[in-house]
Order: C-alpha cells, then sequence, then structure tokens
C-alpha cells in the first residue's frame, strides 16, 4: 500500500486533473438519469400485482383513469365546454364526464341520479383524467388554466409528479445546508480553513461521481435521488475526517510528502474496516425482494466506494497542493479547547455502559410493537397542498378507494352473482362494467366506445370498484381478502386483482420477509469483518451490541413518540445505523489497540484513545445528524424525512453510546485481558483503563 500511496502523492497534479474531467463528465450524464416515483414498481416481478398489471396491459390498450379534476361552482353548460377543452390539452388522453353519456343532448335532470352524482353534485363538477405518464405536472397547470374557477386535482398521476417536480430542488437545498453546517462544523475541528475547503471541495466531487455514475440504472427511485446524496456525505465524511487528524499529528514532525504518506499508511486499516462494514450494511438491501433495496443499495455501496476512492487520492492531492496556506494559517483546533469527553467518560463510562445495557434490552422488545405504513398513501403532511386538494375532492364527492377486477368474459351469469356478492361488503360504494352500465338504464347506444375498449377485451371483462376505503389499513386489507374470496370462489385463479391498495397489500408480505433477511446478512457480515479486523470475537461482539443498541434505541423512541414507521424506511435506516455508525466504535477501539500495542506505558489506554477519538466522532455524528435533520424538515416526502429523522436520532444515540457506554466495556476488556505487573510496577488491574 505504501507504494500506491507514494505514486498517488508523487502524480498528484495528474490525479486532480482526471478528477476534474470526471466530474465534469458526471455533470453531463446526470441529465440523463431519469427519477420514478411509482415505488409499486419496484415489487418483485413475480408478485401477484405485478403479474396481474401486466395482464390487464396485455389484453387492454385502454388505460385506467389516473387523475380526478374537482372544479367548484361552475354552470352545468360551462362544465359541459370545460370537458371538451380539456379533452384538447396536449398530455390528456382522455377525459370522461356526463357529456360521454348524454349523446341526446337531454339536460341533466332527465338522466339517471346514479349517473349525474358521479360527475355534477351541488354545483360541483368532478372529471375522470386519463392523463399521459410521460408528461409533467405542466399538463396540470394547463388544464387549471382553462376556468377561472377553483380546482383540485388528485390521483396517482399527480402523485408522482409532484413528487419528481420537488425531489430535485429538495436535493440541492438539503445538500447545501449539511454543506454550510459541515463546513461551520469543521472549522472548529480542523487545524485550517483552508483543510475544510478541500474536504468539502472533495465530499462535493465524490457526490458528482456517484450520481453521474448512476447513468449505468439509467433510472433511480425518488425515494434514492432524494436522499443518497445527504446519506453519502454524512456516512463517508469520516474518511476524510479520520485521515487529516492523522496528516496533521505528523505533519508537525516530518516533510509534507512523507506526513501524508504516512497518514494513508496508518489511517488505511481501520478507514478500509469501516468503509467495508458501511459498504455491507448497503449491499445487504440488494438482498431484499423489494427491489428498491436494490436501486438503493447499489447507489449508496458505490457512493461510499467513490468517497472511500477520493478520501485517498483527491484529498491527499488537494491537501498537499494547498500545505503552504495550511501552514501559515495553522491554528489549534477550538474543539480541542472545549472538549472534555475524556473527563466525562472517566466518570460516567460503568454507569453508562449499565444504563446503555439495560435500555437496550427494553428497546430491543418495545421496538417490536412499532406500527408500521407499508405503502405511499402517507407520503405528504397533512398541510402539502396535494393533501388539501384531495381533502376538498373527498369531501364534495365522497372518499374512493378504486380497484380494478378482471375476469373472464363471457360468464355474465357467473359475473353478476360475484358482483351481487361484493355490493354487499359494507364498504362498498359503486362498480363500474358493461353490466353495471347497463343496469342503470343506459340504453347501450349512449354507451360510448371508449368506455367499452374500457371495460371490455376479447378475453377479459374490466370492473373497476369503488369503495369507501383508506387506501391503507387493516380495514382495507381485509377487503382485499374479501374481493379474492369472491372472485376465487366463482373464477378459480382466472381472475385479476389490481390497485394501489392491492400493491400495498403485496409490499407488507414482500416487506415483512425481507425484514429477518437483512438484519441476518447485514449483522452476520458486520461481525464477520470485525473478527477479520480485530482478530478477537469479544471485541466485535462488544462493537456490535454497541451498534444495535443504538439501533434498537432509536427504533423504539419511535414507539415512545407514537409516530407510525415506513416499513421500507424501517429497513434502510437499520442496515444504514449498522454499516455506518459501527464507524465510531471501529475508529475507538483501533485507537484503544495501537495505544495498547505500541505505549506500555500509559495506563488509561481506554480514556486515552477516547480522547483522540472523540472529535473525529462527533463530527461525523454531527454531520450525519444535519444531513437527516436537513432531509426530517425540509422533504415534503414523509418517508424520505422520516428516514432523516430516524438517522439523525440514530447517529447521535450511536456516537454517545460509542463515547461514554463503550468505555466502559473496553474498560472491563482491558482489565481481563492485562492482569500482568506494568512498566512502572503498577498491576492495570489496579489503575482506571
Amino acid at each position: 500500500m505504501r507504494k500506491c500511496f507514494t505514486s498517488i502523492v508523487k502524480h498528484r497534479k495528474a490525479v486532480i486533473v482526471a478528477y476534474i474531467a470526471a466530474m465534469l463528465l458526471s455533470l453531463y450524464a446526470m441529465q440523463f438519469v431519469e427519477v420514478n416515483s411509482d415505488l409499486s414498481d419496484y415489487l418483485p416481478a413475480d408478485s401477484r400485482s405485478t403479474v396481474d398489471l401486466e395482464i390487464m396491459e396485455t389484453n387492454f390498450t385502454a388505460d385506467i383513469p389516473n387523475a380526478k379534476l374537482l372544479v367548484k361552482e361552475i354552470p352545468e353548460k360551462e362544465a359541459a365546454q370545460l370537458c371538451r377543452e380539456i379533452a384538447g390539452v396536449e398530455g390528456v388522453k382522455d377525459v370522461m364526464w356526463i357529456s360521454d353519456f348524454n349523446v341526446a343532448g337531454m339536460p341533466l335532470a332527465m338522466l339517471p341520479d346514479q349517473l349525474t352524482e358521479r360527475f355534477y353534485r351541488d354545483g360541483n363538477a368532478e372529471y375522470t383524467l386519463t392523463i399521459d405518464e410521460e408528461y409533467s405536472t405542466r399538463v396540470l397547470d394547463d388544464i387549471r388554466a382553462l376556468t377561472d374557477r377553483e380546482t383540485c386535482f388528485s390521483g396517482s398521476f399527480v402523485d408522482s409528479k409532484v413528487i419528481q417536480a420537488t425531489a430535485r430542488k429538495e436535493v440541492l437545498i438539503t445538500v447545501g445546508i449539511v454543506i454550510i453546517f459541515a463546513a461551520v462544523l469543521l472549522s472548529f475541528t480542523m487545524s485550517s480553513f483552508y483543510e475544510v475547503a478541500a474536504l468539502i471541495l472533495c465530499l462535493i466531487g465524490s457526490v458528482l461521481l456517484n450520481n453521474g455514475t448512476n447513468i449505468i440504472r439509467r433510472t433511480i427511485s425518488s425515494m434514492t435521488n432524494t436522499a443518497a446524496s445527504v446519506l453519502q456525505m454524512g456516512v463517508s465524511v469520516d474518511y476524510s475526517i479520520f485521515l487529516l487528524h492523522r496528516y496533521d499529528i505528523y505533519r508537525r514532525q516530518m516533510g509534507k510528502e512523507d506526513a501524508m504518506i504516512e497518514a494513508m499508511c496508518t489511517s488505511v486499516t481501520s478507514v478500509f474496516s469501516s468503509s467495508v462494514t458501511t459498504i455491507i450494511g448497503f449491499t445487504a438491501l440488494v438482498f431484499m425482494r423489494y427491489r428498491i433495496g436494490l436501486d438503493m443499495g447499489i447507489v449508496l455501496a458505490k457512493g461510499v466506494l467513490l468517497s472511500l476512492l477520493t478520501a485517498f487520492t483527491l484529498l491527499p492531492c488537494v491537501i498537499l497542493g494547498l500545505d503552504d496556506l495550511i501552514q501559515k494559517h495553522h491554528h489549534t483546533p477550538y474543539g480541542e479547547r472545549s472538549l472534555r469527553i475524556r473527563t466525562l467518560s472517566s466518570r460516567v463510562k460503568y454507569a453508562a455502559m449499565g444504563i446503555f445495557v439495560i435500555a437496550t434490552v427494553i428497546s430491543a422488545g418495545l421496538q417490536t410493537f412499532n406500527s408500521y405504513y407499508y405503502g405511499m398513501s402517507h407520503l405528504y403532511k397533512d398541510s402539502h397542498a396535494v393533501m388539501t386538494e384531495r381533502r376538498e375532492i373527498r369531501e364534495t364527492f365522497g372518499n374512493e378507494n378504486t380497484m380494478v377486477l378482471l375476469v373472464p368474459s363471457g360468464h355474465e351469469p357467473e359475473e353478476q352473482i360475484m358482483m351481487d356478492e361484493i355490493r354487499k361488503m359494507r364498504s362498498f360504494i359503486r362498480a363500474t362494467s358493461l353490466t353495471e352500465l347497463l343496469g342503470t338504464g343506459i340504453p347501450a347506444n349512449m354507451i360510448p366506445d371508449s368506455y367499452r375498449d374500457l371495460l371490455q377485451s376479447d378475453k377479459y371483462d374490466r370492473i373497476i370498484l369503488y369503495f369507501d376505503l383508506e387506501e391503507e389499513d387493516e380495514q382495507t386489507f381485509n377487503a382485499i381478502d374479501e374481493i379474492k374470496a369472491h372472485a376465487s370462489y366463482h373464477f378459480g385463479d382466472d381472475y385479476h386483482l389490481i390497485g394501489n391498495s392491492v400493491s400495498t397489500y403485496d409490499l407488507k408480505t414482500v416487506i415483512s420477509a425481507d425484514n429477518i433477511r437483512i438484519n441476518f446478512i447485514t449483522g452476520s457480515a458486520v461481525f464477520f469483518i470485525l473478527v477479520v479486523t480485530f482478530r478477537s470475537l469479544i471485541i466485535p461482539l462488544i462493537l456490535t451490541l454497541c451498534i444495535e443498541g443504538s439501533a434498537w434505541i432509536c427504533m423504539a423512541s419511535s414507539l415512545l413518540m407514537r409516530q407510525t414507521l415506513f416499513y421500507i424506511g424501517y429497513l434502510v435506516v437499520t442496515s444504514i445505523l449498522l454499516g455506518c455508525t459501527v464507524d465510531y466504535a471501529i475508529l475507538v477501539t483501533s485507537r484503544y489497540i495501537e495505544i495498547r500495542l505500541t505505549d506500555q506505558r500509559d495506563h488509561k489506554p481506554v480514556l486515552t484513545s477516547v480522547e483522540l477519538s472523540a472529535s473525529s466522532v462527533l463530527t461525523s455524528a454531527l454531520i450525519l445528524s444535519a444531513g437527516g435533520a436537513g432531509l426530517r424538515f425540509l422533504s415534503t416526502n414523509q418517508l424520505v424525512a422520516q428516514l432523516g429523522g430516524l438517522l439523525a436520532r440514530g447517529a447521535m444515540t450511536a456516537a454517545v453510546a460509542v463515547l461514554l457506554a463503550l468505555p466502559g466495556f473496553l474498560s472491563l476488556y482491558d482489565r481481563a485481558k492485562y492482569r500482568k505487573t506494568s512498566v512502572n510496577g503498577e498491576r492495570d488491574g489496579e489503575t482506571d483503563a
């Protein structure tokens, strides 16, 4: 490794030029990476929802409506005219309103009540739209511009496009805030503002490289897009901090090139171990059947790898280029003057260890009682415009949860019996099918061809079911079970049920099964890496307990706060916390072992290791917490916001555990292992480790 590091230092100008070229290419490539906000697309290819959706798309050319428009206080004639104008908007494939059925031009009062109440009620008009998914929210703006009446939109198209429209803006704002916070914080813990500038620039560079190389996937999820950059900065800033702190120590003793090579050689083992455990934590997500784990796992693991590469190639080259300025403006880090962690740890380490063990045991049980959201029905805050408009439509035309049921064509009597059973369900509102429309008294010649194409194919009849149900709760899942039972009784396995709630139902099954697999893979792999790193069983057990305990305490706090968690966020955060916050424990423990092996005169190696590591640990944890807090308060996506909040709590919990509780464990280990008489004639067992 020394030979490789020496070569990097000697050819630093070429390294910097190569990185600048790579970053420019990444900036260009980023514009070709698409963002997918429909998380149901990441269900396993063999899941029932995915298969049923593919069958529907194969047999029906007409798309299912994906948006609703409410126009308030609009006269009947104006509403009919607006319907025609909406149909002419670019991106609108189809618009349904009463006029589609009123081919004879009769007054609304002469049409069946069941028909009129679906589209026009108390002077308010509701249109059912099918919008091309390739278009952006500009379609909605074009439709709103057609009338000066108050309008409200809802539907899957609205949800997905609003997420896409706000995601990139939120990422830039959050990353900007994290960078500013990190720069201010690092200026207190590092010896020169030029070091801070170099670290921040290299960190931004690694994020650019990660975003640019996402072109290999072509499409990433909105969740990955929003969270990846902030998480990458938060979890990988450790590597640069650890390296620069080592460089400062050696720079006082030797020339800049030799100091950098020595710093790289002495820090590579602990940093490499930390990065490997972090990468494993993210890579474990790849084994989720829910394929968003594959998406996020690849992007985050790649980001950590690029950050590690940047920290040991680009950062040393930039630091050496700025060394004259760094030495000229060198100052004692302000953090060193104020940190009293060693004294605090000395006083409370055993009490903190005991409290941590008790809290871990209690939290391990409590966190199993957390409640979860499995789908995307709660993505927005109640105050968000999307939620406000959704409530307006519900209050005017009622709550409607839409599901689509496909049954074989040519079995009308059996279909009618099945529908009679479904109508008896307590939450049932109505159904739309050719049979149902004819049953309302609408003549066959009044049913538009577009409706026939929507509701019938050569092989299947398509029945659109409307229920007064939330998109996701136990009552909804029970209703899905009941619908499936009725369809299965009459048509065996030859039926297909599609809908957002149905996808969420499948998500619950898939994600729940992923939990045990991911935790086992992550925990086992991290423990194995720790065993290889420290060549011990006791120390890896101690470190794994500290990090797992921190994650459990973090998750149990959500129960005490009465917070319902997004299950996918819970899985992701658990893997991230286990993978990235173990860095803190590795740093402290590596310092302890290094002191024990090289300086037998130090009778308090544990406290010395805490003293030497506290600044790096706290700086890294605070930056990760700042990134998490930025996501928590700035993201309109509740899943991403919650992920950020959990990370902020988890990172600080882990830092406190490592700096206050871990010293107690290591002190007991030190007393047990080192009982021989020291150089000064004192017994280690009689001194405070």
